[in-house]
């Protein structure tokens, strides 16, 4: 028994000495929640043994401003290397959009720098964006270091409205529309050129460009500030108030009496000088509309469509349209054929000369049949490429029908 309480009574002092040093310690040096002590500059594991690299950035992070919607952003960061070793750098996680390069394989001596490339696409659609990458070192006191790249993307050169509209055209008369060409750099975008898409209707375009003055950029600026916050231009017309054009063009575009009946498409390709953005596109839309017109199955008068449909090799199709004419050349008016495209769409030849006139003679008809003959081969003209057909006429105001068809030939 004497035994026993000689050993609790050992216990007890022993817990409350320990307990005492215990308390003493944590009076002289309180925990601070750092288990490692690398608060305080002690690392939790041994430093590295002889000599060793110092990473140093020149910048971290770089500002793009604006940055054109198809353009791509792209910035070199300094690193050099302050210490005793081979600084080694290797591409580390990125976000989304940004890429890394130009790292080298061996290294950067001690003394000498390097460049990292960082590159950023601009595939998000407009508004501001923040990127970044991360680059992994054998600095044993900075393991990463994180490049941001950030700005603002938008069309920095942009035509206002952007399509130009012009409605229904009368064949017989000419019409002009205006756009505003507009640039967001500091550096002026000239026009040493331009060039229209559709070659075969070139002859009926006229375009000229007019420097646009201080005041009319102002003017152009602020409504199309006030478009953007109605809403009308879908988010191109937000401009905040560092982001107002700098230079700008007036665009007279004059459609001239000629062109075919029927909805017409054109692009006026405009050369600006910038090497950001070598080339803008202005957009021209519109509906020829006079005496004559096209009635049917399957017409679209407005885009001077005529669909088909998806059309069975086996079976063929026809589609059968009127030419109507008015006014007092509805008697004497003649249709002639002058091309099919592809060759496998007809056009019944014959019917185009059974023109007949009703009434007292100022509305005249034409039958205009248009085949697709069986056995044919398979084609595709549902997309953006359509067939065509067309036809001469001898009416002085409408000397030329195109007729876009879309259809596809199944087996």
């Amino acid at each position: 028994m004497k035994v026993i309480l000689a050993a609790v009574l050992a216990t007890i002092l022993g817990v409350a000495a320990g307990a005492g040093i215990a308390a003493w310690r944590i009076a002289r040096a309180p925990w601070d929640g750092d288990p490692g002590g690398t608060r305080k500059g002690t690392p939790a594991v041994n430093p590295p043994s002889g000599p060793v690299p110092k990473v140093v950035v020149d910048q971290e992070e770089y500002e793009f401003g604006l940055l054109d919607i198809t353009a791509k952003g792209k910035h070199d960061f300094v690193f050099t290397n302050r210490g005793e070793a081979t600084l080694e750098l290797r591409a580390g996680e990125t976000s989304c959009g940004c890429t890394v390069s130009e790292i080298k394989d061996d290294g950067i001596a001690p003394g000498e720098s390097g460049k990292v490339s960082v590159t950023w696409t601009a595939d998000k659609g407009e508004g501001p964006f923040r990127q970044t990458a991360t680059i992994e070192t054998n600095d044993p006191l900075r393991p990463r270091v994180t490049l941001t790249v950030q700005g603002r993307i938008t069309m920095v050169v942009r035509p206002v409205p952007a399509t130009l509209a012009f409605g229904s055209v009368s064949s017989g008369r000419a019409v002009t529309g205006q756009v505003r060409l507009l640039c967001y750099l500091d550096e002026p975008a000239g026009v040493p050129g331009y060039e229209l898409a559709d070659k075969q209707t070139t002859e009926y375009f006229a375009v000229r460009f007019e420097p646009l003055t201080a005041d009319q950029l102002k003017e152009a600026s602020g409504r199309e500030g006030k478009r953007g916050k109605e809403g009308e231009f879908s988010g191109q017309g937000k401009t905040s108030k560092e982001e107002q054009p700098r230079s700008g063009y007036l665009v007279d575009v004059t459609v001239k009496p000629g062109l075919p009946l029927g909805g017409f498409r054109q692009t006026i390709l405009v050369q600006t000088g910038l090497k950001s953005v070598p080339t803008v596109q202005i957009p021209l839309a519109g509906t020829v509309v006079g005496d004559m017109s096209i009635v049917g199955q399957g017409w679209d008068e407005e885009n001077g469509i005529l669909t088909l449909g998806r059309v069975s090799s086996y079976q063929g199709a026809q589609r059968r349209l009127l030419l109507v004419t008015r006014g007092p050349l509805a008697k004497q008016v003649q249709f002639t054929l002058v091309r099919c495209d592809p060759d496998l769409l007809q056009v019944d030849q014959e019917k185009l000369k059974e023109t007949t006139t009703i009434g007292s003679g100022t509305v005249s008809q034409t039958p205009l049949i248009v085949r697709i003959p069986k056995g044919s081969r398979q084609v595709y003209y549902l997309g953006s490429e359509f067939g065509e057909i067309l036809i001469k006429t001898n009416h002085p105001d409408i000397p030329l029908l195109r007729i876009h068809v879309r259809f596809a030939v199944e087996g």
